[in-house]
């Protein structure tokens, strides 16, 4: 039998983020013995780092480059020069940096993967300027297209690309089975959590600007003037705002209605737990957590700026930021007042975001670069 074909995965990172569960949810769906994942890790770790060697993947350690960056371009040329892999699959929030993008095109032995996560904006001029002008290095070039959405297609590969037809839209698809509600489970992490009586509002997401924490808590503390039970499960990591946030539940005096969680594996039976989902992001690509919050039944309320793409029930409802605290509260709790929970599963199959769906039409994607794979 032929040896599986590589392809290298890249900007994986410490942290448990929406990159990181997608591609592993691929990856871990795919017929290993036909396409193997292996990764770049130039940020000093991986999160997932010892289920990817479990399941046969390498890990690729490289300096970054402002450690090292004749090191870093050194070990870049030898992987992309090497044939050993079918492709290079950049999984990107910006093009700021694609290095090994141009490197990959330059040697023509790897096919060059651009995967659009993200509709975002970028805070710094720099990075700004860099990602406008790889963009316009991209935008003639013979590589594959791919994006989470339109807004995420029209933010990486250009609005005239997208408009052409050639970016493929990926689902960020779920295990929509494992997202379910279950009333046992919720019951079982209601108690673990204390929260037995309480209206649950819940947030998944890594403690970044992007996700609007800051906002989050304006709306929930006018929440819990209305009503007093209400408490709030906030699951995610660090990135770089943890203390902040942690700062303004003590200064709104919400100590006590407030959990941390930290970063969590078991996202979907804490889903469980809560009565309805609240992230008021500033800006997304898509935003894999609301497909996994209709799929557990939940109330779900995304800022206006997400993409349409993610209502895939009428379980979501969009509120602008421009909109007061206290009248997200209101509609809040006036959405939740005539809400069931439901299955929605049918729906989020029907809309393109089973997993499994989504990991063979990327099997046989993957299977089909074999032509001009070089060994």
């Amino acid at each position: 039998m032929d040896k599986p074909i590589r392809i290298l995965h890249t900007n994986f990172t410490r942290n448990l983020g929406g990159i990181e569960v997608f591609i592993m949810n691929i990856y871990k769906h795919i017929d290993r013995l036909k396409v193997q994942f292996d990764f770049l890790d130039d940020c000093g770790g991986i999160y997932y780092k010892d289920e990817i060697e479990a399941l046969g993947g390498k890990i690729i350690e490289i300096p970054t480059r402002r450690e090292n960056i004749i090191e870093y371009r050194r070990i870049l040329k030898k992987l992309m020069s090497s044939g050993e892999y079918a492709a290079v699959h950049c999984n990107c929030l910006s093009v700021a940096n694609i290095d090994i993008a141009k490197i990959a095109y330059r040697y023509g032995k790897t096919r060059v993967i651009i995967h659009s996560h993200q509709d975002m904006k970028l805070r710094h001029l720099k990075s700004e300027i860099l990602h406008r002008y790889n963009r316009m290095w991209l935008m003639n070039k013979d590589i594959d297209r791919f994006a989470c959405s339109l807004k995420a297609a029209e933010w990486i590969h250009g609005k005239k690309v997208t408009k052409e037809g050639k970016v493929k839209i990926i689902p960020n698809a779920i295990e929509i089975e494992k997202y379910v509600y279950n009333k046992v489970t919720s019951a079982e992490y209601r108690k673990l959590l204390n929260i037995e009586d309480k209206l649950v509002i819940g947030c998944v997401g890594r403690f970044a600007y992007q996700k609007n924490h800051d906002f989050l808590l304006d709306v929930f503390y006018e929440i819990s003037k209305k009503n007093k039970e209400a408490v709030l499960l906030l699951v995610g990591g660090e990135g770089g705002l943890l203390s902040d946030t942690k700062n303004k539940v003590k200064s709104l005096g919400l100590e006590s209605k407030v959990i941390f969680t930290g970063i969590r594996e078991d996202v979907e039976k804490l889903m469980q737990a809560m009565d309805i989902f609240i992230l008021p992001s500033r800006w997304e690509g898509l935003g894999i957590v609301y497909i996994e919050a209709q799929a557990a039944g939940l109330l779900t309320i995304a800022s206006s700026v997400v993409p349409k793409e993610a209502k895939v029930s009428a379980l979501m409802h969009y509120i602008s930021l421009d909109t007061p605290p206290e009248e997200w509260a209101k509609r809040i709790l006036y959405l939740y007042s005539s809400h069931k929970r439901i299955d929605v599963s049918d729906q989020i199959r029907a809309h393109g975001f089973d997993l499994c769906d989504v990991s063979e039409y990327m099997q046989e994607y993957y299977l089909g670069l074999r032509q001009n794979y070089q060994t």
